[in-house]
């Protein structure tokens, strides 16, 4: 009986220690997933990045704009089109990531610096948040949702 009690509660301890680190593998993940996002696709103006982060379905509702991928592209392939094109430097802020059941939810604060050179050429910050989804590719950004703030 004492084997058995001592057994149970073994495995549950343990059981306890697996399921805290695999929430704490996916929030870094998650945040993986949102840091190099946007480095890639966003700074990097670069719309074949995009099948690696988002899903065929992914959407971007920004301040009353909805967009997709298609949306995306065509914004990035005139972007690209500029004499000069300033580096996009991100800078993120996370607030809280939760997940459940195959599901993500994240929050954070974006700001974002154009640069080209020494020149900066515009600032922004956003409060955003993100669904995620677990993939046969592992997590995918599903819907970003993105408010601009005021820059003080």
């Amino acid at each position: 009986m004492k084997k058995t009690y001592s057994l149970l509660i073994f495995l549950f301890f343990t059981g306890l220690s697996f399921g805290q680190n695999t929430i704490e593998t996916d929030t870094k993940l998650i945040k993986n997933l949102i840091t190099e996002s946007f480095e890639e696709v966003f700074s990097g103006l670069n719309a074949k990045k995009m099948d690696k982060f988002y899903t065929n379905d992914f959407l971007l509702l920004e301040n009353g704009v909805v967009q997709n991928k298609d949306s995306l592209s065509h914004y990035f392939n005139r972007a690209l089109q500029e004499k000069i094109i300033p580096k996009r430097i991100n800078t993120i802020e996370f607030i809280d990531v939760k997940i459940s059941k195959g599901m993500a939810w994240v929050a954070y604060q974006n700001h974002a610096v154009w640069k080209h050179e020494e020149t900066v050429y515009g600032k922004a910050h956003w409060l955003e948040s993100a669904t995620a989804i677990w993939t046969k590719e592992g997590w995918k950004l599903q819907m970003l949702h993105s408010t601009k703030v005021k820059i003080k």
